[in-house]
């Protein structure tokens, strides 16, 4: 009785503190990864999810921010993988990329409907435990499918906390400038989802 009352405790604890970091890393733009663990046949390392942190969304202008020019230069060869297992590397300057994970498809949503100049790329990461890449590539792949989404969906090959600091985490070349916009849009303003991409 007393184990399961002690076990009962420290399982709480655990899901309140993990709220709390979720929800710091998009508040402030940054975060670290939550769990080392890999998944399954997965080069990607599990990072924080936008999910349930909608009461907390703040606007486009104050989330958006400008990747250093050391570190801009890696978003112009991302190493994807297609459906068909075909390795690739994306280029931000040639179209935009949202990096998604199907435990948190929210974005795929918004994104959904709208007409844009440049179309942007999906890329997948970050599986539910025990889930592969394949697998998730699939799911995601469906569900931009239900929602009429045209946009290319490939799946990143390699370590997430390279590449992110959470999912859904969009990045877009500006005015010749590599700019991160971490996390999804407030609903009433996701039409500005259209100025992002075009």
């Amino acid at each position: 009785m007393k184990k399961r009352t002690i076990g009962s405790i420290a399982l709480s604890v655990i899901v309140v503190v993990g709220g709390g970091i979720s929800y710091f890393a998009f508040s402030q733009g940054k975060g670290t990864s939550v769990s080392t663990e890999k998944p399954l046949e997965s080069k990607s390392t599990p990072v924080k999810s936008a999910q349930n942190t909608t009461a907390h969304l703040i606007s486009l202008q104050a989330r958006e921010h400008t990747v250093s020019s050391k570190q801009a230069q890696q978003y112009h060869t991302i190493p994807v993988i297609t459906s068909t297992g075909q390795s690739k590397t994306l280029d931000v300057a040639d179209s935009p990329v949202v990096f998604v994970s199907d435990m948190d498809p929210s974005i795929l949503q918004q994104l959904g409907g709208g007409k844009y100049k440049h179309e942007p790329t999906i890329v997948v990461t970050w599986p539910k435990p025990n889930e592969t890449v394949k697998t998730e590539l699939e799911n995601v792949q469906k569900e931009a499918k239900s929602l009429n989404l045209k946009e290319t969906v490939v799946a990143l090959n390699g370590n997430s906390k390279k590449w992110i600091t959470g999912v859904p985490d969009t990045y877009v070349e500006k005015n010749g400038k590599v700019t991160e916009i971490p996390g999804i849009l407030p609903a009433n303003t996701a039409y500005k989802w259209t100025s992002v991409f075009n």
